[in-house]
């Protein structure tokens, strides 16, 4: 059940999102993957869709004690890509 919940709101997403870049004239391309980490995934599908550039979002809160130690999903994306990555706080 909350595997349906969670990729209902990912769909959910992902639709506004689309809705709003080609409402700006900006072409989208969705890709889903399963990765060791949030990071790493992002990567490899940037790396294998030739990505030209990366649109991150942001929730400007506080950094955890876990985050703190192990990196934050952001920090993982910039060590390990060379396309530009746009950090947005959507509100």
């Amino acid at each position: 059940m909350k595997d349906e919940n969670e990729t209902s709101r990912v769909n959910d997403l992902a639709a506004k999102a689309e809705e709003i870049s080609h409402s700006l004239g900006i072409d989208t391309e969705w890709a889903v993957r399963v990765d060791i980490s949030i990071s790493s995934g992002i990567v490899r599908a940037a790396k294998e869709m030739l990505a030209s550039k990366i649109i991150m979002g942001w929730l400007g809160k506080y950094i955890s004690s876990r985050r703190w130690i192990f990196g934050t999903i952001l920090e993982g994306v910039l060590d390990d890509v060379k396309q530009p990555v746009y950090i947005c706080s959507l509100k």
